[in-house]
Parts: structure tokens; sequence; C-alpha cells
């Protein structure tokens, strides 16, 4: 069993990751709108 406490949350990196994985999804949905405009 493991009894080792879970690391708490980090808001700030969490927050970091989240609008990176935002921005990269942007960014690739904006690529396949402007590759399927073409």
């Amino acid at each position: 069993m493991n009894t080792r406490k879970a690391e708490p949350i980090n808001p700030e990196r969490h927050r970091a990751s989240t609008e990176t994985l935002h921005a990269a999804t942007r960014s690739s949905r904006a690529e396949l709108v402007g590759r399927a405009s073409r």
C-alpha cells in the first residue's frame, strides 16, 4: 500500500500547462483551417 501523500497541485504550473495546451490546440486548428481553405 502506498502511504506517501500525493503532491499538492501547483495552480501556477497547472495554469501554465493549460495555457500552453490551449495555445497549441489553437495554432494547430488555425493551421488546419488555413490548409482547408487553400
